[in-house]
């Protein structure tokens, strides 16, 4: 699989001040799919935006060290700020973006790291909407 597209990925530290504070890593050589669509409800139409990446251990580039979730939650801040994970509730942004909160973006809901076979096949399966 040819992963060459890139995508910036915030997690969130916490509040300070009563503002968001997040972490942004910019991660090269990952794949994507998006899906766009709309549903017609009582209240109007709702995005139905989806998001699937997977990211190989041995192709995929972060700027940070690339841990599991359950490590990242136990973290200080100031270790979170040394690393990032593919978290519940992190954004992915499309490409390279430029800045310290999310724009427009995907909101992680599930992430799996696969394991199984050859250490060239390990892989992250996320989906975002």
């Amino acid at each position: 699989m040819k992963c060459r597209q890139t995508i910036t990925l915030y997690n969130r530290l916490g509040e300070v001040d009563y503002k968001e504070r997040w972490i942004r890593t910019v991660i090269h050589n990952v794949f994507y799919d998006t899906t766009n669509a709309k549903s017609r409800k009582q209240t109007g139409d709702a995005s139905e935006d989806k998001l699937f990446l997977a990211a190989f251990d041995c192709q995929a580039k972060p700027d940070k060290l690339l841990i599991d979730p359950e490590e990242y939650e136990k973290l200080s801040t100031a270790e979170k700020e040394k690393v990032c994970a593919f978290c519940k509730n992190a954004i992915i942004c499309l490409g390279i973006v430029v800045g310290s909160e999310p724009s427009d973006g995907y909101t992680i809901t599930a992430a799996d790291h696969l394991i199984h076979g050859s250490e060239r096949i390990h892989h992250w399966e996320v989906t975002a909407k």
